[in-house]
């Protein structure tokens, strides 16, 4: 592991290094500074949606459900899903548009299900196990040929199948993830998983967890099971005694940062190898907001596959902050792609900092293209979801959420715990499935608001966290914008999840799918919170108070959840209700049904050196 003395030269060589090829600093691919040009970033930085094809096309996703498989499992997983869409797969020909399609699936040339029927355009995956003794372990993925037949029409697919042999460091964890919904997977027993929802900060360690090992005790008393220290941990006596204080602690997983060495191979592999054997890593960190200052371009896929060599095990995650830009790229290094949006309390037309205005061409405000409203949030998730789909990624990639528990700079004050839960809200309705925020120390309104929602989680993951939940949008007749909702159903149950994002008290109704009976609150505040079903028990009246949230699970007559997830096959929808302030496709709204759903002055800290958030000093590319 780098010290500080060795890390700090290399970081200011590669910042001047790459000032020497840039006439201007940039954040996003935009100056930012008085006095440089307004030049827009090329037009190839953003993403290019796929162009919208006049006939039906067939979407086939197949792949692995959960991954890694590993030596001593019994069974695995096949996720299958077909959707009619407009904008990504193959011309339909003469394949049904309704009933079902044949599809035979091979790995590494071995078939496991010579023939399964899956029904035609339908938002939730058909999943199917087969035996793994067919297969061999392998540190290799092996190639998944997913083959469907429909009247004269056969549509094939590829994918990657991880089977692992049994985690050769003693002591050391595995964790899944469930491909269909995101979903993390941690050990509970035997070859036995549960879903597991990570829920933190990012937590100073320099002058913070480095000098008091009870603040960890603190944050779990706050509802926190992941915690996220910020590096450099250049005291590594002090890292070693807060790690071993974590493995005391049930429940509390370790996500580690290497947001400064990720580029640099060699250390990388010396993290990894430092910290694998540990039982309760979570995950893995890497770039951190690369896209805004922009990092090599190739940064973060090198350092996933060098990760991936020592360890596999655990997936990988890095932040994203720019709103569009070089998106594909710097995405494609992680298995969970976080966005750090903080829209409220901050002037998003002109920098308090540089002294300049904001737009899509110029200026950084530390809301990128932002509006400054909690719809920006709702924005930017969709948009990722909406990537994901258009890029292929629908096994193989989740969204989490990273908040503003903090404030200074470009943001005046801190958010309120009302606030903060309607941020949480809007996250999980819109289908994140982690919120780590930046960062601890933080205020109480904060750390309370973490504790409600922790309290209402376990009610929460059996829904939002379940491959056989239905993820919808139950209409309402609130002001668009106003009051974010999703549902998710199962046989004979539902969960609702609603958000006030007004400033004043709101009362509206919210239409069900069936007669809804015996509503029992998950999550209310800031106070509880009773719908008024209507006679027939297909509609409620719920009063929110300003930024109020609330949640119920409903029973209901069972219903075929299968049936019920046939897919729209030309309508755009909203994602979350009225929450959503931009329009998605079809297809990228039932995707998010499928799923069922910064910096730090801490380097500075307790190092008598002003290395705080926007110093030169420490990154010229830095805007905050």
């Amino acid at each position: 592991m780098m010290k500080l003395a060795v890390l700090l030269p290399l970081l200011l060589v590669s910042q001047v290094t790459k000032a020497a090829t840039s006439t201007q600093p940039t954040w996003c691919g935009k100056n930012y500074e008085q006095g440089s040009p307004a030049t827009a970033p090329a037009q190839s930085s953003f993403f290019t949606v796929p162009s919208t094809s006049s006939s039906p096309l067939l979407n086939l996703v197949c792949g692995q459900a959960i991954a890694p498989s590993v030596l001593g499992d019994s069974r695995a997983t096949i996720a299958i899903r077909s959707q009619i869409t407009h904008d990504v797969g193959s011309p339909i020909g003469s394949a049904p548009t309704s009933g079902n399609i044949s599809v035979k699936v091979q790995i590494a040339n071995t078939v496991v299900l010579q023939s399964v029927s899956i029904p035609v355009n339908s938002s939730l995956f058909s999943s199917f196990d087969f035996d793994l003794s067919v297969l061999s372990p392998s540190t290799t993925p092996s190639v998944v040929s997913c083959q469907a037949t429909a009247s004269s029409s056969s549509f094939t697919v590829t994918s990657s199948f991880i089977y692992l042999p049994q985690n050769p460091t003693t002591g050391a964890s595995v964790v899944k993830m469930d491909k269909r919904t995101g979903a993390m997977l941690v050990p509970n027993g035997t070859e036995s998983w549960e879903p597991f929802f990570p829920l933190g900060f990012f937590t100073a360690f320099g002058g913070y967890l480095d000098s008091n090992l009870a603040y960890l005790d603190d944050l779990k008393a706050k509802g926190v099971n992941t915690v996220h220290p910020i590096p450099p941990f250049d005291n590594t006596s002090a890292l070693d005694l807060m790690l071993d204080k974590m493995q005391t602690m049930s429940g509390m997983y370790l996500m580690y940062d290497m947001r400064f060495t990720y580029t640099n191979l060699t250390s990388v592999k010396e993290e990894v190898d430092s910290i694998k054997s540990r039982p309760n890593l979570l995950l893995w960190y890497t770039g951190d907001e690369p896209d805004g200052s922009s990092d090599p371009e190739n940064a973060g896929v090198l350092a996933y596959e060098t990760i991936n060599q020592e360890d596999g095990y655990h997936p990988v995650s890095l932040v994203l902050n720019c709103e569009d830009y070089k998106w594909t790229t710097y995405s494609a290094g992680a298995d969970i792609i976080m966005q750090d949006t903080y829209p409220l309390y901050v002037n998003t037309t002109y920098s308090t900092e540089y002294h300049t205005v904001c737009n899509t061409t110029y200026g950084c405000c530390g809301c990128d293209n932002c509006e400054g409203n909690f719809n920006d949030i709702v924005s930017r998730i969709d948009s990722y979801y909406d990537r994901i789909h258009y890029t292929g990624r629908d096994l193989n990639a989740t969204v989490w959420s990273t908040f503003q528990a903090f404030s200074g700079q470009f943001w005046s004050q801190n958010l309120t715990e009302s606030q903060y839960l309607v941020m949480s809200v809007l996250s999980i309705n819109h289908g994140s499935t982690g919120i780590i925020s930046w960062q601890v120390p933080t205020t109480d309104d904060i750390l309370n608001a973490n504790l409600v929602l922790s309290n209402s989680l376990s009610s929460l993951i059996p829904f939002i966290l379940s491959p056989s939940s239905l993820r919808s949008v139950p209409s309402t007749n609130s002001t668009i914008g106003s009051i974010d909702t999703a549902l998710w159903t199962q046989s004979s149950s539902s969960l609702l999840l609603v958000a006030n994002l007004g400033a004043a008290p709101s009362t509206f109704n919210v239409n069900f799918p069936s007669a809804f009976s015996s509503p029992a609150s998950v999550l209310s505040y800031p106070s509880k919170v009773t719908p008024s079903l209507s006679q027939d028990g297909k509609s409620a009246t719920i009063t929110l108070s300003a930024n109020g949230v609330a949640g119920w699970t409903f029973q209901h007559a069972v219903v075929n959840v299968a049936s019920a997830a046939a897919a729209p096959t030309a309508t755009s929808s909203g994602g979350g209700g009225g929450g959503s302030a931009k329009q998605t496709s079809s297809a990228s709204t039932t995707m998010a049904m499928a799923r069922g759903t910064r910096r730090s002055a801490a380097l500075g800290v307790g190092l008598g050196i002003g290395l705080g958030w926007g110093n030169p000093l420490l990154r010229l590319q830095m805007c905050w």
